[in-house]
C-alpha cells in the first residue's frame, strides 16, 4: 500500500512535471515564433541579435533589407522639449518649454551615406530635386571670403564641390527635403519628427543647454563641429568656432559616420556632422501648439526643420532646442537626414521629468 501511494506520488510528480516543462517548451516556442514572425518585420527588416527590450519585447537592433541600414530601438518616454529659462539664446518658436510624450520607434544608427544614396538612385532612377535648382551652397575653397558659397549645379555626387567624388562613408548632402523622403519611401521608413529628433538630443544631458552639457566647450572628439581648424582655413569669413577655441575634431568638412562616440543607445552623430530634415512643419507656432503643428500634414507647408548642429554651425546653432528652419528645396553641404520608423507604444510611464 505504502509502496504504491509512493508510486502514484510519483506519477503526479511527473505528471505535473511533463505538464511544467511541455509548458515552458510552449511559452519558449511562441516567444521564438512571435520574435521570428512579427508581421511588420516581413520583407523589410530582420532582428540583429537576440536582444530584446524588456517592456516592447522588440528587438533592440533590426537591419533593413533593402539598403542594409542599423536602426536601434528608442524606448521612448518623457522629457521636457523646449529652451531653458536661462537659454538666452532661444527663439520665440522654442517657448514655453513643455513635457512632450515620445512613442517608442526605431530610428538609423547613423545618418545615410553617399554610398546608400547612390544605390537608391542606381536601383530606382530618381531624378534629385538638386538636379532642379540652378545652385546650392557648398564649402568653398580654403582661403575664400565665405566658408560656404553658392555653386551653380551642385548636387550630392558633388560633395561639398571641393573634392573629387563623395566618400562612400561621409553623410549624403546637397539632398531636399523632398530627395530625404523619398529614400525614406523606398526602404518602408519615414523622416523623425522634430520632438523625437530634440528627445535623442537630450537623453543622455537632459535640460542643458546643448548635447554635451551647459557648458560652451564640449568634451575632446565629442563630434563634427565648427572648429578652429575649420575657422582658421577662412581667416577673412571672421567666423569663431562653435565650440570653443581649443576644440578640434580632425574634419573641416563632412566625417565619416561612427567617425565620434555615439549616445547611450548607441546612435552616431545625433549632434554634429550634418543638419538632419526632419519630418515637421515650421510655420511660426509655438510650442505650446506643437502637438497639432507637428502631426499635420508635411505637405501643407513648403518650409521645414532641420536639427543636430552641423560641422559649420556656430555654436547658438548646435543647441539642442534650436529649430533650423530651412526652405524644403534647397541644396546645402551640410544637410543630410537619416531614417526613422514608428510601430510600438511603452508599457508603463515613466516619471515626469523635473
Amino acid at each position: 500500500m505504502h509502496r504504491a501511494r509512493t508510486g502514484l506520488r510519483t506519477s503526479h510528480a511527473i505528471l505535473l512535471l511533463t505538464l511544467g516543462v511541455g509548458v515552458a517548451a510552449w511559452i519558449y516556442a511562441a516567444r521564438k515564433v512571435d520574435r521570428g514572425s512579427w508581421p511588420e518585420f516581413h520583407g523589410w527588416a530582420a532582428p540583429v541579435g537576440e536582444a530584446v527590450h524588456a517592456e516592447t519585447a522588440l528587438p533592440i537592433r533590426i537591419r533593413r533589407l533593402v539598403d542594409g541600414a542599423s536602426m536601434v530601438l528608442v524606448p521612448g518616454g518623457l522629457f521636457k522639449m523646449g529652451a531653458g529659462p536661462d537659454d538666452t539664446e532661444s527663439w520665440a518658436d522654442e517657448l514655453p518649454p513643455q513635457v512632450l510624450t515620445v512613442s517608442p520607434f526605431y530610428v538609423d544608427v547613423h545618418e545615410v551615406t553617399n554610398g546608400q544614396f547612390r544605390a537608391f538612385v542606381e536601383a530606382t532612377g530618381y531624378p534629385t530635386e538638386a538636379l532642379l535648382e540652378d545652385s546650392g551652397y557648398g564649402l568653398a575653397p580654403a582661403g575664400a571670403v565665405r566658408m560656404m558659397q553658392s555653386i551653380p549645379g551642385l548636387t550630392w555626387r558633388d560633395y561639398n564641390a571641393c573634392r573629387d567624388g563623395p566618400p562612400e562613408d561621409h553623410p549624403v548632402t546637397c539632398v531636399t527635403w523632398r530627395d530625404a523622403v523619398a529614400y525614406c519611401d523606398w526602404v518602408g521608413a519615414a523622416l523623425p519628427m522634430e520632438h523625437e529628433y530634440e528627445y535623442l538630443l537630450r537623453l543622455d544631458v537632459g535640460s542643458a543647454k546643448y548635447p554635451w552639457g551647459d557648458g560652451d566647450t564640449p568634451p575632446p572628439k565629442f563630434a563634427n563641429l565648427l572648429d578652429a581648424d575649420a575657422c582658421s582655413a577662412y581667416p577673412a569669413a571672421g567666423i569663431e568656432p562653435a565650440a570653443g577655441n581649443d576644440y578640434r575634431d580632425g574634419f573641416v568638412g563632412t566625417a565619416p559616420v561612427m567617425s565620434f562616440s555615439p549616445n547611450s543607445l548607441g546612435i552616431f552623430d545625433i549632434c554634429g556632422n550634418v543638419f538632419e530634415w526632419c519630418a515637421g512643419v515650421s510655420d511660426g507656432t509655438t510650442y505650446s501648439m506643437r502637438d497639432g503643428a507637428m502631426n499635420r500634414d508635411p505637405s501643407l507647408d513648403n518650409c521645414g526643420r532641420a536639427r543636430g548642429g552641423s560641422w559649420s554651425s556656430c555654436r547658438e546653432w548646435q543647441r539642442c532646442a534650436i529649430r533650423k528652419p530651412a526652405n524644403r528645396r534647397i541644396v546645402r553641404a551640410y544637410l543630410g537626414f537619416r531614417c526613422a520608423w514608428r510601430q510600438v507604444k511603452l508599457a508603463s510611464k515613466p516619471e515626469v521629468p523635473r
